[in-house]
């Protein structure tokens, strides 16, 4: 008998994935325990599937209980045979068999070969449990496993992730979940939360962010709204290209093609930054350009960075046709990391402009987004491609103080900035 189980689109991209491990960092009520329930129905009732036994393992056998056993009594009832509550033991129907099992009670956990295996709340037990107890039990049936939980630092569960995100071994996956990416959740409330809490405490419980990969670079209450877009100001486009498959192009880049494309339109007059909006998406070639074109025009401006590079080099004939769809020509300046590490150069962009006031915001439905990342920034297992896109935009300084010309030749001088001192 099918069951009807209906996940929201992040949980249905982990049920659907062929990974064999999978690895989900999930903020509070983000519908973590409602992906483990489907995933034990799916593993239970896969043919394929060799052996018995699927273990349901939390930090504790009471927490094991207190999180899945109710609901999944319930919600699976038709496929249920019996259910043995004093050994916490549910028998499907085709016989095979869902333990409940707490981690703080490692013999429980040997002897049995496991058909798969589901590790709740990962970052509150030691590592040792998946790695010297429970791996060995999926060996002979080279079983699945679903490791799920909210950080806790950068413990065992973050090095974890960070593998599996990095795609290290091929066996293994990585999916974030925030809790409003649960639809079911009312929005006005988690925002209500976030009032209530620490901006650290928030970012971890509700945003997922391993705080400890953050390093606090970033305030974000520095992110000042302004009141409106200075005319006097030249404005310019950034862009951090991004959001389609440019993995073929670039072998070397294992997580790029997670990332969205990045759109960043600014009015810059000497030390000062207003930024007018983010555009940003995971979208085509042909919509990236017709998007790219738009925010210049939208901007008004005729000078266009983007970073160099093989994605550019991919992009550039359509780029052309988008410009002659939209009647609006904007100069290509191509944009470098130089000899600078990412890291550094968005630091050295932003850090001490943000901190004194020096770069402010048109308000927009952007402005989340770009907060969230810049509040976790740096971290591997999380988003920085606004955060990237307004620090490129630094580099096109030089060419807004020469906008009112017709006459676009520069030299390599690079300004300095007297803000971070670089």
């Amino acid at each position: 008998m099918a069951l009807d189980i209906r996940l929201h689109p992040k949980q249905s991209e982990v049920f659907r994935s062929p990974k064999r491990f999978k690895v989900v960092v999930a903020g509070r009520r983000a519908g973590k325990t409602y992906l483990s329930y489907a995933m034990i129905i799916k593993w239970s009732q896969d043919a394929i599937l060799t052996g018995t036994s699927i273990y349901y393992v939390a930090p504790t056998l009471q927490q094991a209980v207190d999180i899945l056993w109710d609901d999944i009594v319930e919600w699976a009832a038709p496929l249920i045979a019996s259910v043995h509550i004093n050994s916490r033991v549910i028998t499907f129907h085709n016989k095979v068999k869902l333990h409940f099992k707490g981690s703080d009670r490692p013999e429980t956990l040997r002897g049995k070969g496991l058909r798969a295996l589901v590790i709740d709340e990962y970052a509150d037990m030691k590592a040792s449990v998946w790695e010297e107890i429970l791996r060995p039990t999926l060996s002979h049936s080279k079983g699945p496993a679903l490791f799920i939980g909210t950080p806790k630092g950068r413990n065992h569960f973050y090095h974890m992730s960070e593998m599996a995100l990095l795609n290290e071994n091929e066996q293994w996956g990585m999916w974030h979940f925030t809790t409003y990416d649960n639809p079911t959740i009312d929005r006005s409330e988690i925002d209500s939360a976030k009032k209530d809490m620490s901006s650290m405490a928030f970012r971890q419980e509700y945003m997922a962010s391993f705080e400890a990969g953050g390093s606090g670079m970033f305030d974000p209450a520095w992110v000042k709204q302004a009141p409106a877009i200075p005319e006097w100001m030249p404005t310019m486009v950034a862009v951090d290209l991004a959001g389609f498959d440019v993995a073929a192009l670039n072998s070397s880049s294992k997580s790029k093609h997670l990332d969205s494309c990045a759109i960043a339109s600014a009015s810059i007059g000497g030390d000062r930054w207003v930024v007018h909006n983010i555009r940003y998406g995971r979208w085509t070639t042909t919509t990236t350009c017709d998007n790219i074109i738009s925010a210049c025009k939208e901007a008004g401006t005729l000078i266009l960075g983007i970073e160099k590079g093989l994605a550019l080099q991919a992009i550039y004939s359509e780029l052309v046709e988008a410009m002659g769809r939209a009647n609006w020509y904007p100069r290509i300046i191509p944009l470098t990391h130089g000899n600078t590490k990412k890291e550094e150069r968005i630091i050295n962009a932003l850090q001490g402009r943000l901190e004194h006031g020096k770069i402010t915001f048109i308000p927009g439905a952007y402005l989340r987004e770009f907060t969230e990342q810049l509040a976790q920034f740096p971290s591997r297992l999380t988003h920085d491609d606004l955060v990237d896109a307004v620090s490129l935009l630094e580099q096109l300084i030089v060419y807004g103080v020469i906008a009112s010309t017709e006459d676009y030749e520069v030299d390599d001088y690079q300004p300095l900035n007297s803000i971070s001192g670089y």
